[in-house]
């Protein structure tokens, strides 16, 4: 009725799914879950919805707050920021946002130089130096820069 498999034939399949789960112990313990941290690290938790201006802007000390009067920045939770001066909201710049590890956090308004003057200034990565539901401070990761950005809401 059952056809005889030689022993030979057992015992090759045997080796098989001992080399297949020696493969498999090697393997999974390195295996981590990779996620891409620009959409796991919203920072939901201090920047709610609503309306933020620049309060206080430097580059190597030299006071430049007065260049973002009028500009007020909206963080959409999904990424995206939204920039408006006088009640129009800018709609050639792709602003976006994202704060990674809890520590730095990332601004991106189009090239940082003076044709995009003052909006490319604040396209940088930054550290979070506080954070609170209605203010956020931040300061540049390169040392050498020595600018600081603080946000407060409107």
């Amino acid at each position: 009725m059952f056809a005889k498999v030689p022993p030979t034939i057992w015992l090759m399949k045997f080796r098989g799914l001992i080399v297949a789960f020696i493969i498999l112990i090697c393997i999974l313990p390195g295996c981590t879950k990779h996620e891409d941290s620009r959409q796991n690290h919203v920072m939901v938790n201090f920047l709610p919805y609503g309306k933020w201006v620049v309060t206080n802007f430097s580059q190597q000390g030299h006071e430049e707050t007065s260049h973002f009067s009028g500009y007020v920045f909206k963080f959409n939770q999904n990424g995206r920021l939204m920039v408006s001066i006088a009640g129009v909201t800018i709609t050639d710049i792709e602003g976006s946002w994202v704060e990674l590890d809890n520590s730095k956090f990332v601004i991106n308004l189009g090239q940082k130089d003076q044709t995009n003057a003052p909006l490319g200034g604040l396209s940088d990565d930054w550290v979070i130096i506080s954070k609170s539901a209605k203010k956020f401070s931040l300061k540049d990761d390169n040392g050498n820069r020595n600018e600081v950005v603080e946000f407060s809401m409107q």
